[in-house]
């Protein structure tokens, strides 16, 4: 049977006890036996410590006073900035490059038979295909998904 971890939602809604009775007693029981998780609350509590202690060491006192004056600054000259002029040299090297990736995208289809394959198939063979292929893409995602839980 394959084991359902509660999610980093449900863990940090458990670490600030938020959580129903029934939910707070399941993940508690969980976190208890589970060294995954158990690790993954206290990392989130480390983290939170860590957080606030950066806060309240990088911050002066007269840090809001100095932002506000320097905001007023700002709003008064602001009419006085220029924007920056976009450079054509620039637009036209990146649509250069664009045209490049489509043009080696369209030879490396061509020239690996895609488009024969794509021009013989009929359209119930390419939906048998393409749904086929869409199932196992689903199939995949829906675990990696799952591998978070």
């Amino acid at each position: 049977m394959k084991t359902v971890h509660p999610n980093d939602g449900q863990l940090e809604q458990y670490r600030k006890q938020r959580l129903i009775p029934e939910q707070k007693q399941h993940i508690s029981a969980h976190v208890e036996v589970c060294p995954l998780c158990s690790r993954r609350v206290r990392d989130m509590e480390r983290l939170e410590l860590l957080l606030d202690s950066a806060a309240a060491e990088s911050l002066t006192d007269d840090f809001t006073s100095k932002l506000i004056a320097r905001l007023e600054v700002e709003q008064r000259t602001s009419g006085t900035v220029q924007p920056v002029p976009v450079k054509r040299r620039m637009i036209l090297r990146s649509e250069i490059v664009n045209i490049m990736v489509a043009a080696a995208a369209t030879y490396l289809f061509v020239a690996s038979g895609a488009l024969k394959v794509v021009v013989a198939l009929n359209q119930a063979s390419l939906e048998i295909h393409v749904f086929s292929r869409l199932g196992t893409a689903f199939q995949v995602v829906g675990q990696w998904f799952g591998s978070f839980n």
